[in-house]
């Protein structure tokens, strides 16, 4: 969008007005790709009609008509953000709770061996 303002005259905007207008062009346009709305772009511009900055709208009009034989991009979705379990009780505690207290001293130590233990 930025190169594209670069072919029209517009307004000397704030940046928080610049701010709001890139909000709503990205809401406008959320369900295209970035190469989708890239043709939409240099369809305006190439457009002799066209001697204004675009609306969301207007390239809206242009990417109905646009029609391609490959599959656009899909929505960028981020990944979940699910953070691992954590052991909260060591080994040793966990044998010490079930009744296998020398188990759990020998695990303590670092002596762990494949004898089973009853309590």
């Amino acid at each position: 969008m930025s190169r594209l303002a670069l072919h029209y005259w517009r307004p000397d905007f704030s940046p928080s007005q610049v701010k709001l207008l890139l909000q709503d062009f990205l809401h406008d346009l959320e369900h295209y790709s970035p190469r989708d709305i890239e043709y939409a772009c240099e369809s305006y511009r190439r457009d002799p009609a066209n001697k204004f900055f675009p609306t969301p709208g207007a390239l809206l009009g242009i990417l109905k008509r646009y029609d391609t034989s490959e599959p656009s991009l899909p929505r960028y979705v981020p990944p979940l953000q699910i953070e691992m379990a954590r052991a909260t009780k060591s080994v040793a505690q966990i044998l010490r709770e079930n009744g296998f207290d020398k188990a759990a001293e020998r695990w303590r130590r670092g002596n762990v061996s494949h004898e089973t233990e009853r309590p």
